[in-house]
């Protein structure tokens, strides 16, 4: 289901989409990354969801296989945001 079907407010929406929502994401994906992995290891991320985990893996030297069942969306949020993050 949506976002919108779960009852869930404006505030709580934006809240999902800010940056410190991301920020606090980063750091609980990189604490679990660096504490279920070591260097140039392979992490599988079954959902890829925004790819905060994938981003984690690149930055902690973490090599990764990630799943998404919704292509377009691999296209148009997971890839730009590791694009991004590789400039």
């Amino acid at each position: 289901p949506s976002i919108l079907n779960r009852n869930i407010s404006k505030s709580q929406i934006n809240k999902l989409k800010s940056k410190s929502s991301l920020t606090e994401t980063l750091v609980i994906c990189n604490r679990i990354i660096k504490a279920s992995s070591n260097k140039d290891d392979v992490v599988y991320i079954p959902f890829a969801g925004s790819g905060s985990e994938i981003i984690t893996c690149i930055q902690n030297d973490r090599n990764w296989i990630a799943t998404e069942t919704n292509k377009s969306y691999i296209d148009n949020v997971v890839r730009p945001r590791i694009d991004k993050m590789k400039l």
